[in-house]
């Protein structure tokens, strides 16, 4: 499955828990995600945004990153890695909602 991550652009970590995990076709076909997507490997977490900027932790979050590990990158043919998407956070919660653990 992957992790959908709705993060802050700052240079603290993402929050514990992602915000829902879906099947990487429901990501291709609810958010839109396609290979071009493409952030960065698995090998880090990435960092968002001006990493230097001290108010950045107290403004909302800005972007919606997608987490497709190994497995489920081998199964479809596609590179492990931080998926950017297009989609803002708000849209993203509401496509994502029915797909959140309870």
């Amino acid at each position: 499955m992957a992790k959908v991550w709705i993060v802050k652009e700052s240079s603290g970590s993402t929050t514990p828990e992602p915000w829902c995990e879906m099947a990487l076709s429901d990501c291709c076909q609810k958010l839109g995600l396609t290979q071009s997507d493409f952030h960065r490997d698995l090998v880090k977490t990435p960092n968002f945004g001006n990493t230097n900027d001290p108010l950045a932790a107290y403004r909302d979050p800005q972007i919606v990153e997608i987490q497709i590990d190994y497995t489920e990158a081998e199964q479809h043919e596609w590179k492990p890695g931080f998926y950017r998407s297009k989609l803002s956070p708000n849209e993203a919660g509401q496509i994502c909602a029915p797909f959140r653990k309870k």
